[in-house]
């Protein structure tokens, strides 16, 4: 597929859906983000945290993000990115041409944006881990949809977990209980130095603290820490579920596979529920000291349950959206939501630039001063702000500003900007279907 041939989405060929479910798994992100690493909690002692719990309301807060937010928005994020690329994959079938290289720079310049948001933004970013594991998803384009949803059920429902086990229990075989024990103490020496410094530094009104962090903070929990290389797997694992949902086209045609939507909502609110409430409960006897952290029931249990936990919910999430949309009216308040979707690389961009100007001393100093319960309050109202923000840009343009210019790059040419009025593209934009026709 050349250059010339290939071409972003135009409106009239947008699954609105699809723009939904995305819009609500960015909020859900942002609460995410914000909760635990613009806040400073990441940084804080348990000691902290548990005070800062201690009225019912945060209590509740806190609650309410380990059971209902934490890891399930992401996964729904990386599922996404799997069906994308199922779609642009089926797109360039259609057209007789190869979706690798035009996919490859796409890749790329998500690459160059992921480096630039880590170095003058955010530590914590995600999108120069989905370019790189796009690459490698680009070997499974000629896999048959059986196969994808067996790896991806195998990779994040099977591997991780045994891997999690193995990094826990493996090093036991040759370290002695002494060795074990001084490896863990050095460790949680170095966390909690490079914590103190970090926090320090972005409690402070200088810039250029943050700048120095940014890579150090990278390092350190993405790729010095154990288990970096189990996160990488597991995301990958939901791209391999996203692209078999794309390849049966589970939002194209949602009537089609109502049956499957109906077995993903009763199934995953069954195994979200169970297993998010033994990890609550693992997590309550940790902070009350009842049970030790490196306990053996911990290590086995927390794993496996932690993994089919997340993607249960996450899957109930999903369904429930979808089922929701076919209905009128609720089709047209979630539609609400579409845009924020629609603009998903602009507004991710923004939650670090709003974390950074609210939470950090260069903007408010809030960072580590913020109860739970104002934890998810702000950012929500973050979301709320982005929410109306694309709205108004959309009315407008036909791309998000960063959006545009990750199409313009990838397509080695300036893609027009402004929307066409009273077009049919205008009015395809309009439609509050699953699918514009």
């Amino acid at each position: 597929m050349s250059a010339s041939d290939a071409r972003p989405l135009d409106a009239s060929e947008r699954v609105v859906l699809i723009d939904v479910i995305r819009g609500f798994a960015l909020g859900g992100v942002c609460l995410s983000n914000a909760y635990v690493w613009f806040t400073g909690r990441i940084f804080m002692p348990r000691e902290r945290m548990r005070e800062m719990a201690a009225r019912s309301v945060d209590a509740v807060a806190d609650f309410v993000y380990g059971g209902l937010i934490s890891a399930k928005f992401i996964t729904i994020f990386s599922f996404l990115f799997g069906l994308g690329f199922a779609v642009q994959l089926m797109r360039a079938e259609g057209r007789g041409g190869s979706i690798v290289p035009l996919y490859a720079r796409r890749l790329a310049v998500m690459l160059l944006f992921g480096v630039v948001h880590i170095l003058a933004l955010w530590y914590g970013d995600i999108l120069h881990a989905y370019a790189i594991l796009g690459f490698a998803l680009l070997l499974f384009r000629n896999t048959s949809e059986r196969k994808a949803l067996l790896w991806g059920f195998a990779l994040s429902v099977l591997v991780v977990p045994l891997l999690t086990l193995a990094e826990t229990h493996l090093p036991r075989l040759w370290r002695s209980p002494e060795e074990m024990k001084a490896t863990m103490d050095a460790a949680k020496a170095h966390a909690d130095a490079l914590s103190a410094a970090a926090f320090a530094d972005l409690s402070s009104d200088s810039y250029a603290a943050v700048l120095r962090n940014n890579p150090r903070l990278y390092y350190f929990f993405f790729l010095q820490r154990p288990g970096s290389f189990i996160w990488q797997v597991d995301i990958f694992g939901k791209f391999l579920l996203g692209f078999y949902a794309g390849r049966i086209g589970l939002f194209h045609d949602v009537a089609k596979h109502r049956t499957l939507l109906r077995r993903m909502l009763g199934w995953g609110l069954f195994v979200g529920v169970l297993g998010n409430g033994v990890m609550l409960l693992m997590r309550y006897l940790f902070r009350s000291g009842r049970l030790p952290p490196e306990s053996a029931i911990a290590a086995w249990v927390l794993p496996p349950v932690g993994s089919m936990g997340t993607l249960g919910l996450s899957a109930f999430y999903v369904a429930s959206v979808a089922l929701l949309f076919q209905r009128e009216r609720l089709r047209r308040a979630l539609s609400v939501l579409a845009p924020l979707g629609r603009m998903a690389l602009t507004n991710y961009l923004m939650q670090s630039v709003f974390g950074v100007l609210i939470f950090y001393g260069v903007g408010f100093g809030l960072i580590g001063k913020v109860r739970p319960i104002l934890g998810l309050a702000i950012p929500a109202g973050v979301v709320l702000i982005e929410l109306v923000w694309s709205h108004f840009w959309l009315a407008h343009f036909r791309f998000g500003p960063v959006e545009w210019l990750w199409r313009s790059l990838t397509y080695g040419k300036a893609q027009p900007m402004l929307r066409a009025r009273g077009g049919a593209s205008e009015a395809a934009e309009r439609l509050p279907a699953s699918k514009a026709p």
